[in-house]
């Protein structure tokens, strides 16, 4: 990307996607390579790809500060609950 070889580095990230589909920066510095290379549709799809999956993640963030808050809660309204 630095020495602008976008066909290099297009080549490159393609690889780094399809080993691990989940690297958010990979399919982001891709979308950026499409767009250098003025495959915007392609570069579109990444560009979706990426928002789909910071979308997710924070998703997932929320469900489990969810879950965290209601354990806590739980576990207060049972710690000053009488105990026999």
């Amino acid at each position: 990307m630095q020495a602008n070889d976008y066909a290099k580095a297009e080549t490159l990230l393609t690889k780094i996607v399809q080993q691990v589909p989940n690297n958010l920066d990979a399919h982001v510095l891709l979308a950026q390579v499409y767009f250098h290379l003025k495959r915007s549709e392609e570069g579109k799809r990444e560009k979706a790809l990426v928002d789909a999956m910071k979308a997710a993640e924070q998703a997932r963030l929320d469900a489990e500060g969810k879950a965290l808050q209601k354990a806590y809660q739980d576990k207060a309204n049972s710690s000053s609950s009488p105990h026999p």
